[in-house]
């Protein structure tokens, strides 16, 4: 973030997300989200979000990758908290 303020340029997070289904995945996952809300970056992107072909690591509010959607939802209130304070 630091380099992308300094070029006026927004930063993008690409395809994150927890790569297996089960509740251990969860600590990589929410530190990864956690980096995103810290440092405020403007732009990030779920890795897989309801597409059939990807069915293994398809995420969506009726599978067992829900938890990361109610994660991202969280994150985005603080972000949105924080630029509000602005």
């Amino acid at each position: 973030m630091q380099v992308s303020r300094r070029l006026k340029k927004p930063l993008f997070v690409g395809e994150f997300g927890a790569t297996g289904a089960t509740p251990e995945e969860a600590p990589k996952f929410h530190r990864l989200l956690d980096g995103i809300v810290e440092h405020e970056v403007p732009l990030a992107v779920l890795w897989v979000f309801d597409l059939a072909q990807q069915e293994d690591f398809n995420i969506r509010a009726d599978n067992a990758r829900a938890w990361q959607l109610d994660a991202i939802a969280e994150a985005n209130q603080k972000l949105q908290w924080l630029g509000d304070r602005r």
